[in-house]
C-alpha cells in the first residue's frame, strides 16, 4: 500500500499513530519560549533519510573539497569542522530522555515506499530572519512527482506520532529565533516543538515542511557581508550541479542530533523496501519491530 496525500488515508494513518504512542509521551514544558535566550541543549533526536552513497560520491567529488576551501577562507573553521552524516530530515524531537529513540521505533508509522527525488539548488536559510543565528547552506529537493508526494504524506503522519514524545521545543527553535519567527511558525513551535513540518487542521493537511540536506551548520552570526559571500558559493556550486542529482531512498534511520541539526550517530535503520528495521549499534535485524 502507497502512501498518498489523500486526506483520508493520512486520516486513517494518524489515528493509528496516535494509537500507538500512548502511554509514551512525556511533560512538554514551552517555558523556554518566553526566554531571551536559547534553550540549553540536552539530546535531539530525528528522523531522517541517510543520503545514499551515489548522492555522497558526486557531491565528495565535486562539492566537499571546494566548500570547505571556502569555509575556511571565510574564517568558518568551526563550519568546516563540524561532524554530520549527510541526511534528509523528516522531524527532530529533543527529549532529555536517553530511552526516546526506542520509543519513536515503537511509536513510528508505516514506512513510505522508496522514494525516487532529485537533489537539486544550493540556497541559505536561516532558521528566523533578523535572528542572525542559526543559519544552514542547504541542498533542496525537487517538489514535483509521487515521491515527493509520498514524502510530505510521511512528514505529516511521522509528525503526529513523534512529536508527543519531546519534552518541549528544539533548543533551535527557542530565543532569539522563535522572537522572530512568523505567527504561523510559532503556533508549529507551541504545538509540535519544531516549525517547517506538516499538521492537519480541521480534517486538512497544512503543508510547511521544506525536504532538503545541509552542506553547513553554523551558529555564527549571518550578518550581510557573510550572506553575500554564502550567497556566492551557492551560485557557483548550482552551476557546478546544474541538473541536480537523482537518486532513491531505500531506507529512514532514528538518529542522534547536535543543537543545529547535524546528525552525529544512527541508531536504526529502518527499510523502505519492506520494513525490516536493524539496530546500528549490533547490525542486528529487529524482527519484532518490522514496520510493513
Amino acid at each position: 500500500m502507497r502512501l498518498l496525500p489523500a486526506v483520508g488515508m493520512i486520516g486513517l494513518l494518524l489515528g493509528l499513530s496516535a494509537a500507538s504512542a500512548t502511554g509514551t509521551a512525556q511533560a512538554i514544558d514551552n517555558s523556554f519560549l518566553d526566554k531571551l535566550e536559547f534553550r540549553e541543549h540536552k539530546a535531539t533526536y530525528g528522523l531522517v533519510y541517510k543520503l545514499p552513497k551515489d548522492v555522497t560520491d558526486v557531491l565528495g567529488a565535486k562539492i566537499s573539497v571546494p566548500l570547505k576551501d571556502k569555509l575556511l577562507a571565510l574564517g568558518l573553521k568551526t563550519e568546516a569542522e563540524t561532524f554530520n552524516i549527510p541526511h534528509v530530515t523528516v522531524v527532530h524531537v529533543h527529549s532529555a530522555d536517553p530511552a526516546t529513540p526506542r520509543k519513536m521505533l515503537d511509536a513510528l508509522p508505516k514506512v513510505p515506499p522508496v522514494l525516487t527525488i532529485t537533489l537539486k539548488d544550493f540556497y541559505t536559510t536561516e532558521a528566523s530572519k533578523g535572528a542572525g543565528r542559526p543559519w544552514w547552506l542547504d541542498l533542496g529537493i525537487v517538489k514535483s512527482g509521487q515521491s515527493f508526494e509520498d514524502m510530505m504524506a510521511y512528514n505529516t503522519v511521522a509528525t503526529a506520532a513523534l512529536t508527543p514524545l519531546r519534552d518541549g521545543p528544539l533548543p533551535r527553535c527557542t530565543g532569539p529565533v522563535y522572537a522572530n519567527m512568523s505567527d504561523a511558525a510559532r503556533e508549529l513551535t507551541r504545538t509540535m516543538g519544531v516549525s517547517g513540518v506538516n499538521v492537519m487542521r480541521d480534517g486538512k493537511e497544512v503543508r510547511a515542511h521544506n525536504p532538503h540536506n545541509t552542506l553547513v551548520y553554523s551558529m555564527t552570526m549571518f550578518t550581510p557581508a557573510l550572506q553575500a559571500s554564502m550567497k556566492q558559493v551557492a551560485d557557483e556550486f548550482n552551476k557546478i550541479l546544474p541538473e541536480g542529482i537523482n537518486t532513491s531512498f531505500k531506507d529512514v534511520s532514528i538518529v542522534e542530533i547536535g543543537f543545529a541539526g547535524n546528525v552525529l550517530r544512527e541508531i536504526y535503520r529502518i527499510s523502505l523496501e519492506n520494513g525490516s528495521v536493524i539496530d546500528v549499534a549490533t547490525g542486528k535485524d529487529m524482527p519484532g519491530m518490522k514496520k510493513p
